[in-house]
């Protein structure tokens, strides 16, 4: 898959793309450095302080989380590379992420994650507002989420959750869509406020990140920038720190699970679906393979063709995805499993556990009656 063929069109249009928001490398650069810094003294610093706000800042293990790459051995298997998912997710061409980020669009962020903070910074500083946008998602209402995920885990003849690599269909939305009653709209109306919270959050900050980056920065000392990000992280709860990875925030959302790296969901995607036999079918593929007939516009792309192709097709599909995310939410479903659930702006998703190391399947758009239908779109 050649990532100059992904259709950014989804999350930015290229005719509307401002070209007065110059990427500046060495801006960058210096960002991430002092950002990387900052972090650094804070994980070898004994702090005194109590985390009765969930400030991130004294959070040693998230601070790491933040510093660590992804980890890839000879072991892992990737089968596109034109180029592959290592060439794409990572900061070698930083500009591509803050194009999208600067004109309305977004992309799942490679790690280092400390990078992805110095990006949305220097893009805050430039477009002069805070770049991370939540733009709504079709049947995505973020109201009564038990209820509309509670038919998306598969249950076994005893009655226990399988935690196989299939995902049962889709996000069972009927019950906002055709039973809205007045506990829906109030649900409903906190979780928007809950987010809208979030975005008040930063926009109040919005014009000493601008000021100090655009005017203060180029003279400053390393003292009064290290001052500055510090300043900027100590305010920062878990939640804060999870809106700067446009993180959704629903009834079910887990406020201190920062998301994995997209090479890590990735190679869980690409392990083989059954260990030790003769078959090379990935876990990803075989998930796939019911979803082929269901879309009309060939998203999932065909079933046919020997397993290493359908391993790359399937590669191609989480690749497509993860390049270019409308909704991105770390939440539970029933039986308290946690997942991170991706999807793009028509609705296709992906999902995982909440860590990255177990693919649990493909996601239809949401749709009316789809369970009857079998989510054929």
């Amino acid at each position: 898959m050649d990532i100059n063929n992904i259709d950014n069109s989804n999350n930015m249009d290229s005719n509307n793309k401002n070209s007065d928001y110059k990427f500046n490398q060495i801006l960058f650069d210096e960002i991430s450095t002092i950002i990387f810094d900052v972090l650094k003294e804070n994980i070898n610093t004994d702090s005194e302080a109590s985390n009765t706000n969930n400030n991130f800042i004294i959070n040693k293990e998230l601070l790491n989380k933040l510093l660590e790459d992804d980890q890839i051995s000879d072991d892992d298997v990737f089968f596109n590379n034109e180029p592959n998912c290592k060439d794409i997710f990572n900061y070698k061409n930083p500009e591509l992420f803050f194009d999208q980020l600067s004109n309305g669009g977004f992309y799942y962020p490679p790690k280092p994650f400390y990078k992805h903070i110095g990006l949305v910074l220097h893009s805050w500083a430039t477009i002069k507002r805070f770049p991370i946008q939540f733009q709504p998602l079709y049947g995505l209402n973020e109201v009564k989420k038990s209820e509309q995920e509670k038919n998306n885990i598969y249950l076994d003849d005893s009655g226990s959750s399988d935690n196989s690599n299939s995902d049962n269909g889709n996000t069972d939305n009927s019950n906002n869509t055709n039973n809205d009653n007045n506990g829906n709209k109030e649900e409903k109306n906190d979780n928007e406020d809950s987010q809208k919270n979030e975005m008040v959050y930063f926009e109040n900050l919005s014009d000493s990140v601008v000021d100090f980056i655009n005017n203060k920065w180029g003279n400053g000392s390393k003292e009064e920038k290290k001052e500055f990000i510090l300043n900027f992280f100590k305010n920062l709860t878990n939640r804060n720190l999870l809106t700067l990875f446009s993180i959704r925030k629903t009834k079910l959302s887990l406020d201190t699970v920062l998301l994995p790296g997209p090479i890590q969901l990735i190679k869980s995607s690409n392990l083989l679906n059954i260990p030790g036999s003769n078959s090379k079918l990935t876990v990803s593929s075989k998930a796939l393979s019911k979803h082929s007939i269901r879309s009309k516009d060939s998203f999932w792309g065909s079933d046919k063709g020997p397993e290493l192709v359908k391993n790359k097709r399937s590669e191609s599909v989480l690749i497509k995805i993860l390049a270019e995310p409308a909704w991105i939410n770390i939440h539970l479903l029933p039986h308290n499993i946690q997942i991170i659930e991706i999807r793009n702006i028509q609705g296709y998703g992906l999902r995982w556990s909440a860590d990255g190391t177990f693919f649990r399947g493909f996601l239809e758009p949401q749709m009316e009656g789809g369970h009857e239908v079998g989510w054929k779109h």
